[in-house]
């Protein structure tokens, strides 16, 4: 009895999580492979089925729907976790540094503006 327990809770674990606010992908990406390792673990669920169950739920919990709409073609072509892990990383580091430049733009542009009044 315990066995089919614990299996429901960590699978509704697994299932319910998602990324949370300020959370880095990779924290969330960590925290369900802890999650899918200990139902391996205790024989849950096979080892050949982990990746498959990783990448959909870590692609569909992430918080940014703008990081989702522009990784869905990645998410859609990979099917290694890791490897998807690692090309939404490059593509959230993207997003940061164009963020980055358009704030520094925008900031020079108000201080120039601001100094012609």
């Amino acid at each position: 009895f315990r066995s089919v327990s614990t299996n429901e809770n960590l699978m509704q674990a697994f299932y319910s999580d998602f990324q949370k606010d300020s959370e880095s992908i990779v924290v969330y990406a960590s925290r369900l492979e802890e999650t899918i390792s200990k139902a391996i673990q205790f024989g849950f669920i096979d080892q050949i089925a982990k990746d498959a169950m990783l990448r959909n739920k870590f692609w569909t919990g992430l918080s940014s729907q703008t990081l989702k709409n522009s990784t869905r073609q990645v998410y859609d072509s990979i099917k290694d976790f890791q490897l998807l892990l690692k090309e939404i990383r490059k593509v959230q580091q993207e997003n940061i540094n164009l963020q980055k430049s358009k704030n520094a733009h925008c900031d020079r542009e108000c201080r120039e503006s601001g100094s012609e009044e």
